[in-house]
């Protein structure tokens, strides 16, 4: 038995190294006798530039797999290693080596976490969107579709990955956390994709509700992506084309899942290109609570910030009117709940989403909104936050730029798993039920030249 650190429990592998377990984290009452573990708020001292490591069970599906079994990673490394575990029918996953872990990790991106990780939490698999993309220039990441095995996987894990293409495509500093909440009975609902490529960058936010939310937040975030570069491609006004995109999204969903009229989901995306020498321009559009916040500084000044999106609550007052218009009712909001939109069997939390096509008859709308576009400088830094409700119902958009600008660039993946975890605790310390949270971090880098016209989306 290894040395206890506070919360941190070793081992002593039969190598004869130390391994660190996944117990970086405090015991949470789990499903089927089995312990499951919330992130403890960041260690004090050197042990808080600890890695967070990846969930044993993260990605785990009893209807197709047998329970994970730990085995230490082999290999000459000193330092501590994450346990790794063969996927079923194989001696380990993936071949790959653990990550290593050591006080220095200052380097924490994306890229970070999906080249180490193993197919059962990151698996090889193309995004729709980026099939229609030139060959070679398009790297995608987005998140895997949630089952109903899933809802028994340990609450607070994170939500397995589909990755294709050339990490070297990704220009801008990303990190992407998605964590599962502690709602039983429900897998992650929400879901995520990023489409990169050297010249622009597209990607989004979803949360889904209702019993099959997870399906259509997955649905969307396939489809959504896919149809807008069509459109795009075609020559299409931004505007135009995401509202296209939303319309043929909804009309196909309504086809191929028609048993989750009472289900839908939120959606946030954003596309950033290189409009011309040390310039990027930022386009958006959404449905929903989900909101992306823009912040940007001067070097050496203090950070500043806007959301960026003005998030369809039913009492809106142009919503309100719209939804009164059609014959709906809005109920106002009432201490911590927000105000709803009313239907004979049921009521939304917002005034427009993906789906819920119930609710149609009674003034929601599948309208995405599309706010002015910005063009943003090199003479300032800038970062974005996509992020699920899970985040902005803790953390308000003050205290995560704060939070978030303490990091740098490299950094982007430490920071969107610091900030889940400091909303993950906020929501324990709330006494509700644990919400699903994802956090998507773009710290954005500007290009010395302007790439040729011919591979930008002039629409």
């Amino acid at each position: 038995q290894g040395p206890v650190l506070g919360p941190v429990s070793c081992m002593l592998s039969r190598a004869g190294q130390h391994v660190l377990e996944t117990h970086l984290t405090s015991p949470v009452a789990g499903a089927s006798g089995a312990s499951m573990f919330a992130p403890l708020a960041p260690f004090p001292g050197e042990l808080e530039s600890l890695r967070p490591l990846d969930d044993p069970w993260a990605g785990y599906d009893p209807a197709v797999q047998a329970p994970p079994s730990q085995v230490p990673a082999a290999g000459p490394d000193v330092g501590l290693e994450v346990l790794k575990r063969p996927a079923a029918g194989s001696a380990l996953c993936g071949g790959r080596r653990g990550r290593r872990l050591s006080p220095d990790v200052r380097s924490r991106l994306i890229e970070d976490v999906i080249e180490a990780s193993s197919p059962s939490s990151c698996r090889l698999e193309t995004h729709p969107a980026q099939t229609i993309l030139t060959p070679g220039r398009a790297c995608s990441i987005w998140g895997r579709a949630s089952h109903a095995a899933d809802s028994f996987a340990p609450f607070f894990a994170s939500k397995p990955m589909n990755f294709d293409g050339e990490l070297s495509q990704m220009v801008h500093r990303i990190g992407v956390v998605s964590h599962r909440g502690q709602k039983a009975d429900s897998p992650n609902q929400d879901d995520f994709f990023i489409i990169s490529r050297p010249e622009s960058l597209l990607f989004g936010v979803l949360d889904g509700h209702g019993q099959d939310g997870h399906h259509v937040a997955h649905f969307a975030q396939e489809w959504l992506p896919k149809l807008l570069v069509e459109r795009l491609k075609l020559g299409q006004a931004w505007a135009d084309a995401v509202r296209g995109s939303f319309e043929d999204a909804n009309a196909r969903l309504a086809k191929e899942l028609p048993n989750s009229e009472f289900s839908g989901s939120t959606v946030s995306l954003a596309m950033i290109e290189s409009s011309a020498a040390r310039s990027l321009r930022l386009r958006l559009a959404f449905v929903g609570d989900s909101a992306i916040v823009h912040a940007k500084r001067q070097p050496g000044a203090s950070w500043d910030w806007t959301r960026l999106m003005n998030i369809h609550r039913p009492d809106r007052k142009d919503e309100s009117a719209r939804i009164k218009a059609a014959g709906g009712s809005v109920a106002p909001a009432m201490g911590s709940s927000s105000s709803r939109l009313e239907t004979p069997e049921w009521s939304l939390g917002m005034s427009r989403s993906f789906g819920d096509c119930h609710a149609l008859p009674f003034g929601l709308s599948h309208e995405p909104e599309v706010p002015e576009e910005l063009q943003l400088q090199d003479k300032e830094e800038h970062f974005l936050l996509a992020c699920s409700d899970g985040i902005w119902d803790m953390v308000s958009p003050a205290q995560a730029v704060a939070f978030v600008g303490k990091f740098a660039p490299n950094e982007a993946q430490l920071a969107a798993e610091r900030l889940v975890s400091k909303a993950q605790l906020r929501w324990q310390q709330s006494g509700h039920l644990v919400d699903d949270i994802t956090a998507v971090v773009v710290w954005l880098q500007f290009a010395a030249e302007i790439p040729p016209k011919e591979l930008l989306f002039e629409g």
